[in-house]
C-alpha cells in the first residue's frame, strides 16, 4: 500500500471538514469513493506521504459523474481523460465545494474512477495506469 492518507472532504455550505484517514485500505478508499454524491460530500484526496503537499490524487463529482486528477512532485498537474470520445461540450460538476465546468472527455465513470483511485493506491503514482492523463 502506498497511500497514508485518506483525506475526505465533507462541505457544510462554504465550510469544509476535512475527514482523515491514517493507512487507509483499499475498501475504505472504494467506499469513499462510492459515497461521493456532487453534494456536501464532493471531493476526496490520496495521499503517499503524510505531511507533504505533493504528490497527491482527487477524486471529484459523485453520483456517476467524477473527474480525477493528479498533482506530482513539483506541482504539475494532470487530469484523466477519456479516450473513447471527445464531443466538445462542457459539463458541470460539483468538485471541491464549488460548481466547475468540465471538458466532457474528462467526465468518467465510476469504473474508471475506481481503476485509477487503485492504481494511485498500489503505486503512489499515475504512471504505469495505462490511463491517458494531460
Amino acid at each position: 500500500m502506498a497511500i497514508d492518507v485518506l483525506r475526505v472532504i465533507v462541505w457544510h455550505g462554504q465550510r469544509a471538514e476535512r475527514n482523515d484517514v491514517a493507512d487507509p485500505d483499499w475498501a475504505q478508499i472504494e467506499a469513499a469513493i462510492r459515497a461521493l454524491d456532487e453534494g456536501a460530500r464532493n471531493d476526496l484526496y490520496l495521499q503517499p506521504a503524510a505531511g507533504t503537499e505533493t504528490p497527491w490524487l482527487c477524486v471529484g463529482g459523485g453520483g456517476g459523474r467524477y473527474v480525477v486528477s493528479v498533482t506530482t512532485d513539483g506541482g504539475g498537474s494532470h487530469g484523466l481523460l477519456r479516450t473513447d470520445e471527445d464531443d466538445g461540450t462542457t459539463a458541470t460538476l460539483v468538485v471541491g465545494g464549488q460548481l466547475s465546468e468540465f471538458t466532457s472527455n474528462r467526465i468518467i465513470d465510476l469504473d474508471t474512477a475506481l481503476k485509477a483511485a487503485r492504481a494511485f493506491y498500489a503505486s503512489g503514482t499515475f504512471d504505469g495506469s495505462g490511463m491517458t492523463w494531460a
